[in-house]
């Protein structure tokens, strides 16, 4: 579902490292946090309008935080592979043009990784250094029924496409979400209903875990074209992104219904058990295809 929102990004190997201070920092839920970041390198960035824009936060190879200006590509090119930059992908929750700002939402679950205990103890005047953004949705006006499947990771993206939609736009939004606090407000049309689905995407995950959000997405599709008989699958867009395992189903479901691929937005933003550099090496493999 891509979209001319979306401007021509500078090949790999050229894409320049961008270098912002924390303006703010609020505690949305006693584990997501929000980040809004700013400075005079606001206007070189390359932003696009896709709502599900996003940026490659960077670490030092060691995964604690930088402290200093980097040019990342020139590392990736001039040291060792061990001695690269760690990466950690995130969709921006907002962009602010005219206050020159950008705010990012990290869900800080436990101590362990890299981004989450960052968030936990980065303060304002901090750095925060990032590739990107990339993109590549946008929810089309013309469409009759949307729908948002995603977990907290999506949240972000769902959020912003909710918001970019047309007052008069009709549709779903399936959340899964762990807990009560994880159920934030989201700003909608009115004819978009919201569901929140009490699921586990941590320890203990079973395979009805996983098949929640396509069995949700399965029903709502089902219900929605039983009550509009003047709907068909054609008129229909989902846009679908969260943990890797629980995205196949619902790949599996468009086939099935014959979805038009060009009304399908699906990929997995991480998978269970693996931290991102394994998560990105899967994706050439066999079990990484979504």
């Amino acid at each position: 579902m891509s979209d001319p929102k979306r401007p021509t990004r500078p090949p790999k190997g050229q894409r320049p490292t961008h270098h912002l201070r924390i303006l703010e920092k609020v505690w949305v839920t006693k584990d997501m946090v929000r980040i809004v970041a700013g400075g005079d390198e606001f206007s070189d960035i390359l932003h696009n309008e896709c709502t599900d824009a996003y940026v490659k936060l960077l670490f030092s190879h060691d995964g604690t935080p930088l402290t200093e200006p980097i040019d990342a590509e020139a590392l990736r090119k001039e040291r060792p592979a061990e001695e690269w930059p760690i990466t950690r992908t995130y969709t921006l929750r907002q962009v602010d043009k005219e206050a020159q700002t950008l705010t990012i939402d990290l869900v800080t679950h436990g101590e362990a990784g890299v981004a989450g205990p960052w968030a936990k103890s980065c303060k304002v005047g901090d750095m925060v250094q990032f590739v990107g953004p990339g993109g590549a949705y946008y929810p089309r006006p013309e469409t009759r029924w949307h729908a948002f499947v995603g977990d907290a990771s999506a949240l972000p993206a769902i959020a912003r496409s909710l918001e970019a939609l047309p007052k008069d736009a009709s549709g779903v939004a399936l959340i899964e979400a762990n807990s009560e606090e994880e159920r934030i407000p989201l700003a909608h049309p009115e004819g978009v209903e919201i569901i929140w689905l009490e699921g586990n995407t941590g320890t203990g995950r079973t395979e009805e875990d996983i098949l929640l959000l396509s069995n949700a997405l399965a029903e709502a599709i089902e219900r929605q074209l039983s009550a509009d008989p003047e709907l068909t699958v054609a008129d229909i867009a989902v846009f679908a992104h969260g943990e890797r395992e629980a995205m196949k189903p619902i790949r599996k479901l468009a086939s099935r219904l014959e979805l038009p691929k060009e009304n399908l937005s699906l990929s997995g933003y991480w998978a269970y058990g693996r931290i991102e550099q394994e998560f990105q090496a899967e994706k050439k493999l066999e079990i990484g295809k979504v």
